[in-house]
């Protein structure tokens, strides 16, 4: 529902009473910091085939402000708990099958994007032991074509007990 900037202005004042700590941008709805990259590619993502959490969809609307009154208990909603590092790291599934995976922003010119090419080379896709093999989900080449500001994306299929691993050595770099 949307709602007065007066109504916004009044609850967020009666919700920071509580929790000096909620952001007045998340509060409102808006997304912060690398959540606009992640909305703005989040309809590539969804072309070929892999679904982001609702928040990074470009029509989201926050939760808290659906009802017919505002919720300012924000925190009992998913989409208002931000990571605070490891904001090039997103989980996504895998629509045609559920599979969770993990997407990775690095920059084209980044050695890690050499090594996931190399890994990927015809030479080393059929070496079983190669566990860097088969994780892209589409060719570099083509990603390059279509990901503005020099940034590539490299999709790591986990299972559900490595995703939090995943997360923390992304974190640690």
């Amino acid at each position: 529902m949307p709602f007065l900037p007066e109504e916004l202005d009044k609850a967020y004042q009666e919700v920071v009473l509580g929790n000096p700590y909620i952001d007045r941008e998340l509060f409102m709805g808006e997304h912060l910091g690398s959540a606009h990259f992640w909305v703005g590619i989040q309809p590539f993502l969804l072309h070929r085939g892999y679904r982001l959490r609702p928040r990074y969809d470009p029509q989201w609307v926050a939760p808290w402000l659906r009802g017919p009154e505002i919720n300012q208990n924000i925190l009992a909603f998913e989409e208002s708990l931000i990571l605070g590092h490891g904001e090039g790291l997103l989980d996504a599934v895998r629509v045609s099958d559920g599979f969770k995976v993990v997407f990775k922003r690095v920059s084209t010119r980044s050695p890690e994007l050499l090594i996931a090419r190399y890994l990927s080379s015809p030479n080393l896709r059929s070496d079983p032991g190669n566990q860097g093999t088969r994780k892209l989900p589409w060719q570099c080449r083509g990603c390059r074509a279509s990901v503005p500001r020099n940034n590539m994306y490299l999709a790591r299929q986990m299972k559900d007990d490595t995703v939090v691993r995943g997360y923390r050595q992304g974190l640690s770099n």
